[in-house]
């Protein structure tokens, strides 16, 4: 997972409870499934999203979880939670993706940055002020 999904979180308009929520769940999401990462440059999560899918129909036929997350009580509504994570985990990485073009862009102009390779040109990215995280509880990072 990124370490910016909790700061990125925070600049939403969810509550600090949820923020403190979401990104615990998205560590035991990838304790099951690895590093989500990797998840989304594949299939864009489909395959965990996949396997979070739950219905109505699968509860009330009594149909087992059919995710790698153990717990006991309502599949439905558990795995409709690490859904919840999950999706807004794609929000930050699609928001991310576009982001990234934006600021190559930019530097392209900048003589300092002629000949940069994608490795630096990321790094100069997260150097951005665009990249800066906004106000948020520090206490709350996802690390």
């Amino acid at each position: 997972m990124n370490p910016r999904f909790s700061d990125w979180l925070s600049t939403t308009a969810v509550s600090p409870a949820t923020v403190s929520t979401k990104c615990p769940d998205l560590r035991r999401l990838e304790r099951e499934y690895g590093d989500l990462n990797p998840h989304w440059q594949d299939d864009r999560c489909k395959f965990i999203f996949a396997e979070l899918k739950y219905s109505a129909a699968d509860e009330k036929a009594n149909q087992p979880n059919p995710s790698r997350l153990k717990f006991n009580g309502d599949f439905r509504r558990n795995l409709g939670h690490f859904k919840s994570c999950l999706n807004s985990y794609a929000q930050f990485k699609q928001e991310v993706a576009s982001e990234l073009p934006e600021a190559l862009e930019a530097a392209s102009g900048d003589p300092a940055t002629k000949g940069l390779t994608f490795p630096s040109a990321a790094q100069l990215f997260r150097d951005s002020p665009k990249a800066r995280p906004g106000p948020c509880a520090t206490s709350l990072r996802c690390l």
